[in-house]
């Protein structure tokens, strides 16, 4: 295999945040509970780390709401309607614990909020990966089949190249999660993080 060429990849990690992963976070607690975290969280710190090194930037993407004087997320549109109803209360909210990354997880190059699953609707990821002269993003992180797969999906909208690291990706349903990572071989790619980690392209 070739060697990877910096500047043409970068690390987007979708979502790793307290209230989706860590087990007291507002989904957790709502029995919403995304599996093999510790063995994700530990292979997609390890692919941040690589990619760093290898200066290849690391994007680190936020679901994160305002809200108004009663705490409604004002801009969380039809997620609390069809979704997730419990978030009309708490979750997510900016500023907040629930909404910072996870602590193990190391520092990014660059963090960008959003309002909804996608990582490119209504936010500056786009002309960040334009201005980086990327043309292949490597994804990690959570939900596989909603906000990890929204993003992939608007990347090849796009004609951004994407590599799913199925390693370093899971979900509230290994079901959906599976069925996710064979739905977006059509779009794209899924590989384990350790060719990432041996220095290889993928």
């Amino acid at each position: 295999m070739a060697t990877t060429m910096p500047g043409k990849q970068a690390l987007v990690v979708v979502d790793m945040q307290n209230d989706y992963c860590n087990a007291g976070g507002v989904y957790p607690r709502h029995g919403l509970k995304c599996f093999d975290m510790d063995r994700v969280v530990t292979a997609t710190a390890a692919a941040v780390t690589a990619c760093k090194t290898r200066a290849i930037p690391v994007i680190y993407l936020r679901m994160a709401w305002n809200t108004d004087a009663r705490g409604f997320p004002i801009d969380a549109g039809l997620i609390i309607e069809q979704s997730r109803p419990f978030i009309r209360t708490e979750g997510l909210r900016r500023g907040t614990w629930g909404a910072e990354v996870l602590a193990e997880m190391p520092p990014p190059d660059y963090v960008i909020e959003k309002t909804r699953y996608s990582g490119f609707h209504n936010t500056a990821l786009e002309a960040l990966l334009r201005g980086l002269e990327v043309d292949t993003i490597y994804l990690a992180g959570v939900i596989t089949n909603m906000c990890v797969e929204a993003t992939a999906r608007d990347a090849f909208h796009r004609d951004f190249r994407f590599v799913v690291l199925s390693d370093c990706v899971s979900g509230f349903s290994r079901k959906l999660h599976d069925a996710s990572l064979e739905t977006l071989q059509i779009f794209g790619r899924t590989a384990a993080s350790s060719d990432l980690l041996s220095g290889t392209s993928l």
